[in-house]
């Protein structure tokens, strides 16, 4: 009897970059923007239209501190790239959905950090987001999810 071997994905972070930067602080320049800040992050996994091998998570962040009128929003696509034609089982797979925004957000809390710093603020330095947690966000895709 003939059993269909399963096939065995390994993804690799292929690229990353940062569509949307929108930065705005009141017109006092307060540098202390980091003892009342919220964060919010939402992410969305989904294939790529132009590469069967190809997928990607975008993140869209918002931080605010609402005492400074700091508002910084943030939206990065990070590419991943298979070694095999990426299927839905390959894609609705938990390992997916917790590891590659797992991989990508520290170049993202990276990039977040250094802009503040170089912009004249003290630097934002995003939580670490446990993944495996992560929610859907309401009247979404179960590919969808927000922390907050």
């Amino acid at each position: 009897m003939k059993q269909n071997a399963e096939i065995q994905y390994s993804i690799r972070l292929k690229d990353i970059f940062f569509p949307k930067v929108v930065l705005t602080a009141g017109e006092e320049l307060q540098k202390d923007v980091t003892s009342e800040i919220s964060v919010r992050l939402q992410y969305e996994i989904g294939p790529n239209p132009t590469d069967k091998r190809v997928y990607q998570v975008v993140f869209t962040i918002n931080v605010v501190d609402e005492k400074t009128k700091f508002d910084l929003e943030v939206q990065s696509v990070a590419y991943f790239e298979c070694n095999n034609d990426i299927d839905d089982a390959f894609m609705n797979s938990g390992f997916i959905k917790v590891n590659s925004p797992a991989i990508a957000f520290p170049f993202v809390r990276s990039f977040i950090n250094t802009l503040t710093t170089n912009a004249g603020f003290n630097p934002v330095i995003l939580p670490a987001f446990n993944f495996t947690r992560s929610k859907p966000v309401e009247d979404e895709s179960p590919d969808n999810a927000e922390i907050q």
